[in-house]
């Protein structure tokens, strides 16, 4: 193998590993000087309103309850109004291709004009196949603010894929917020 299809090789095992399980890559940032052990409550301020239609209604559902869910497991309830900590998320989908290859140097046999003398290794370039498939990319963006200060204490990014099968994405989300709020200051109590 030539050490110039390695890095392909290794974007396509990694597109191919994202696109069929939940995995998720995180970042995020805090505000240092926030005390995140006085926060109680928390309330949510919403979705952005420039997602518009691209984020199911279920889906939000979905990932606020998650995320209820999360910060529950580090006793901070969430309630309608005046919490310690307000948060807002939003979502920004995008279909992305991918492409998968094989190549087989072990195609045909003694007699294949795609091989060198005799059976094994070809020389040639036999038997290559690929697909191409769309995979649905999301990014997932979390803010919290501290609304006595109004100060913004908190942002964490997910990015990851989301299936596009409404039942899966059941399943997915809540263990893709799990990972999100890994991040969180505050580390969970209970599972």
């Amino acid at each position: 193998m030539k050490l110039k299809t390695l890095p392909l090789l290794f974007i396509a095992t990694i597109l191919l590993g994202t696109s069929s399980c939940s995995f998720v890559h995180v970042t995020s940032e805090k505000d240092d000087t926030a005390d995140f052990q006085q926060y109680q409550t928390v309330e949510y301020y919403g979705w952005s309103e420039a997602i518009g239609s691209f984020v199911e209604n279920n889906d939000r559902i979905i990932i606020e309850r998650s995320f209820a869910s999360e910060f529950e497991k580090r006793d901070i309830k969430v309630v309608e109004e005046n919490g310690d900590m307000a948060v807002s998320l939003y979502m920004v989908l995008d279909q992305q291709m991918a492409m998968s290859g094989y190549k087989n140097h072990f195609a045909g046999g003694p007699y294949d004009t795609n091989h060198g003398i005799g059976m094994g290794y070809g020389t040639n370039n036999p038997a290559y196949k690929s697909s191409d498939f769309k995979i649905q990319a999301g990014t997932l963006i979390i803010d919290a603010f501290d609304t006595k200060t109004n100060k913004h204490i908190w942002q964490a990014i997910g990015l990851g894929s989301v299936h596009p099968d409404p039942l899966k994405r059941e399943k997915e989300f809540p263990k893709k917020v799990k990972e999100i709020m890994k991040e969180f200051p505050v580390k969970a109590k209970r599972k």
